[in-house]
């Protein structure tokens, strides 16, 4: 370039370039939008959208107190809300009340760590077993994970309901959870599992003010083999992971899955890839975390929409289908651990159901704050906060542009437009934070130059 043009080009006296640098395995988090408002608390006579009204939580209370005989419930985690207060009121009337929860192994084991549990809320479970000690027949297991209540299962008119959330303050009035009610041949099956958990499976047991102590081994032939045809679950008749790949071999409508956690080391991994791969369209809602990002990151790369929240615990299926959409909610993740260890249940929802839940859980596509991306340019991405995981998790911001001045700028420092192209770089620790750079600088021409030096 000839020294006329580079001084046209100086003369402008300010450059603007694209930020060219691309990001990997990113959470957009949108706050301009109202998302739990336009979410709301939905519920109708047997489907629940959780929220801060607590709605939900009323209404398994309300079923409690009217309970004549039996209450058993189940829970990862439990703490002082209606449920137990009403659970504590059944057993003063003489209903028998039967717990089954997490070990103290187990939550010690997640204590610190990054899960759906947190440190406050795990010492009040404990504070409060040792309330219903004395009230309720507790046992405990690594592997309790499901969350659902049944009241007198063994009457002609029982009462249930299946949750995502456990049931403690947070869970029932803040994450975006599901509960649905049971239909009596539902709650049959399920009081069935919960009597083998109980019997079979549990590891402690809190019969006393005492602590927790170890179960004895019973007979194994006590109970006969359980058969199972209205739920599905880990290690039961109708399984909970081939129930999920056999649903999604035999349908070919849009996917929309709600998880907390998806693991890449299983099965269902493998045919969610192939399915995207053939062309099939994947909408996934889940919380962003450390553990998700790379499996999440295949998925995109295959094709599938990822959305994200916060608070985000649900867990379920949906599919489009035409002539009859799909729908399933169940209590455990789509990881190794829940497909063959946890005691996790879920169940198929009505035609009725799908109706009312399909177009809510689709409409998280257009207003849930959250998206992922597993590989994007700067530039084209929207401004606002970001969030990512390195060490530790970080919390960043996008903005439109940025200025970086470069001071006085003369012809005898430049000798050609290769010199002054070096002066645009982007500082180091600007490079993440805005989409393009605005570089400004003061241009002293020659003339000016030498009639500074007569002066003096």
């Amino acid at each position: 370039m000839s020294q006329k043009n580079l001084k046209v080009l100086l003369k402008n006296n300010k450059k603007t370039i694209d930020n060219l640098l691309s990001l990997e395995n990113i959470w957009h988090i949108d706050t301009s939008g109202d998302f739990d408002n336009k979410m709301k608390e939905f519920y109708s006579p047997d489907i629940w959208f959780i929220g801060k009204n607590r709605i939900f939580e009323r209404e398994i209370s309300k079923a409690i107190e009217k309970a004549k005989e039996l209450v058993v419930i189940c829970s990862f985690l439990i703490q002082e809300t209606e449920i137990t207060n009403a659970l504590l009121k059944a057993s003063k009337k003489g209903v028998r009340i039967y717990l089954l929860t997490a070990s103290e192994q187990r939550l010690n084991k997640d204590q610190g760590k990054e899960s759906e549990t947190e440190n406050d809320r795990i010492d009040e479970h404990k504070k409060l077993l040792r309330i219903l000690k004395t009230k309720c027949f507790i046992r405990t297991a690594r592997h309790f994970h499901a969350k659902y209540v049944l009241i007198d299962p063994k009457n002609e008119n029982p009462a249930g309901y299946l949750s995502s959330a456990n049931f403690t303050q947070h869970a029932l009035s803040k994450n975006l959870e599901i509960g649905i009610k049971l239909n009596k041949k539902q709650i049959v099956n399920l009081f069935n599992t919960f009597c083998y958990a109980f019997w079979y499976q549990a590891e402690h047991e809190s019969l006393s003010k005492e602590s927790l102590r170890s179960v004895k081994k019973i007979n194994e032939n006590l109970f006969d083999k359980l058969k199972i045809d209205h739920i599905f679950g880990a290690n039961q008749d109708i399984g909970f992971k081939d129930t999920l790949e056999e649903t999604i071999k035999e349908t070919t409508g849009p996917i929309h899955l709600c998880t907390f956690s998806i693991e890449q080391s299983t099965s269902l991994f493998d045919i969610l890839i192939k399915q995207l791969q053939n062309g099939r369209k994947l909408h996934i809602y889940t919380r962003p975390s450390r553990k998700g990002v790379e499996p999440l990151a295949k998925l995109k790369e295959s094709g599938a929409q990822i959305k994200g929240h916060t608070l985000l615990h649900m867990k379920g299926m949906f599919i489009e289908e035409k002539g009859k959409s799909i729908g399933m909610i169940f209590t455990g993740n789509l990881t190794s651990q829940s497909f063959n260890d946890s005691y996790d249940v879920g169940i198929f929802l009505t035609k009725e159901q799908i109706q009312i839940i399909l177009p809510i859980v689709k409409s998280w596509n257009e207003i849930i704050p959250a998206t992922f991306f597993n590989s994007k340019k700067i530039k084209n991405l929207k401004t606002g906060s970001y969030i990512r995981w390195k060490k530790n998790k970080e919390h960043f911001q996008i903005v439109e542009n940025k200025e970086i001045t470069l001071g006085e700028l003369d012809n005898e420092k430049i000798r050609d437009v290769k010199d002054f192209e070096s002066m645009l770089k982007i500082p180091e620790g600007l490079k993440e934070s805005a989409k393009t750079f605005t570089f400004l600088w003061e241009y002293l021409p020659r003339s000016k130059q030498k009639n500074t030096k007569r002066t003096k």
